[in-house]
């Protein structure tokens, strides 16, 4: 393990497409935090700000491409990873964000769907659901 990641290279290290715990990653992170006396500041409010900044960074590279510039950005090598960046610090505060605060995010992810697919069943023509052209996920 190379003495630049501080112990927590172990999970970004495993080979393959494994899928991602987050208990594992959770783990990482609070010991990422402690090894730097993180704690006083990941706080519920200081997390969930700090996952704003990093979605607005994500949407800052989109955001003066056309639709269709955008869907081919991820063509661009270091557009992707630029992308891919903001993505993993946008998970990363999330996953955190939901440490802290006691939720178990597969079950609030179910739960979510179940709710969404309730409020916009798929029989219902586009523009007649309770919010017209709703995505997916709503608030």
């Amino acid at each position: 393990m190379p003495a630049r990641c501080w112990g927590w290279c172990a999970v970004a290290e495993r080979p393959g497409p494994e899928p991602l715990d987050l208990a594992i990653l959770q783990a990482t992170l609070r010991q990422f935090a402690a090894d730097r006396q993180w704690q006083p500041f990941h706080t519920p409010k200081n997390l969930s700000t700090a996952l704003m900044v990093e979605a607005a960074e994500l949407a800052e590279i989109f955001q003066w491409m056309t639709p269709e510039q955008s869907a081919r950005a991820h063509a661009d090598l270091a557009t992707r990873e630029r992308i891919a960046h903001e993505i993993a610090d946008v998970l990363l505060y999330l996953v955190q964000v939901a440490d802290h605060t006691g939720v178990d995010i597969a079950q609030a992810v179910r739960d979510k769907l179940v709710l969404n697919a309730r409020k916009y069943p798929a029989a219902s023509p586009l523009g007649t659901g309770p919010v017209s052209g709703a995505a997916l996920v709503d608030e």
